[in-house]
C-alpha cells in the first residue's frame, strides 16, 4: 500500500438530537467526508470517510456546529476513546513501510 492511498472508514454516528438528514447534509461537504447519509428512523448518521483527510473527532465536532450533537452518554464515550485507538492504528499500519520477509524489521 502506498502512502497515499485512501484509507476508508464508515462509521454510524448516534445522535443526541436534531434531525439526521440535517446532519447528513451538512457533512457530505466536508473535507473527506465520501458519504453521509441519515439512518432509517432519524437518529443516526452513517459516514463514510478518507482517514488520511479527516477523524471521526472532526465530524463529529462539525455535527456539534450544526446543532446536532453526537450522543454525549458514558458508552458512547468509551465507544469514541475505542474509535480514536483504532484510527490512530489505522494510520500507522497504512504508512508502514513493508520489510523483506526474510530480515528481521528495523529496531527488532
Amino acid at each position: 500500500m502506498t502512502s497515499a492511498a485512501p484509507v476508508p472508514v464508515s462509521r454510524t454516528i448516534a445522535l443526541a438530537g436534531g434531525d439526521a438528514a440535517t446532519a447528513a447534509q451538512a457533512l457530505a461537504g466536508r473535507p473527506g467526508v465520501v458519504a453521509a447519509n441519515a439512518e432509517p428512523g432519524g437518529k443516526s448518521v452513517r459516514v463514510e470517510y478518507d482517514l488520511r483527510q479527516t477523524r471521526l473527532a472532526a465530524i463529529e465536532l462539525a455535527l456539534a456546529e450544526t446543532g446536532t450533537p453526537a450522543k454525549r452518554g458514558l458508552a458512547a464515550i468509551w465507544r469514541r476513546a475505542l474509535i480514536r485507538f483504532t484510527e490512530d492504528n489505522q494510520l500507522a499500519n497504512a504508512s508502514a513501510e513493508p520489510h523483506c520477509c526474510c530480515k528481521p524489521p528495523k529496531g527488532a
